[in-house]
């Protein structure tokens, strides 16, 4: 599920949901706060936060996002070290 919400700045308000088995994540760019994503994890597919928040990231070319855990579990945190590789 995708949103973009346009309004008086030249890039507009996105939002990404995307379903990860057991758990969810939420990736929203902003305008002039850059790209943050809440939550990334599953707890029974492993690779699955790389694969459906991999291209979703690659295609806005965002540069560094910022992290916000709601707490920390598998279905929450799983993405967290793949997220980290430089």
């Amino acid at each position: 599920m995708s949103y973009t919400v346009f309004g008086q700045s030249p890039e507009p308000l996105a939002l990404i949901m995307r379903e990860l088995g057991h758990g969810t994540a939420a990736i929203v760019r902003t305008p002039d706060r850059g790209t943050w994503l809440f939550d990334a994890g599953s707890r029974d597919r492993p690779d699955v936060a790389r694969q459906a928040l991999g291209p979703a990231l690659a295609g806005w070319e965002c540069g560094p996002v910022s992290v916000v855990l709601s707490h920390q579990d598998r279905d929450h945190d799983a993405a967290l070290a793949w997220l980290c590789q430089p």
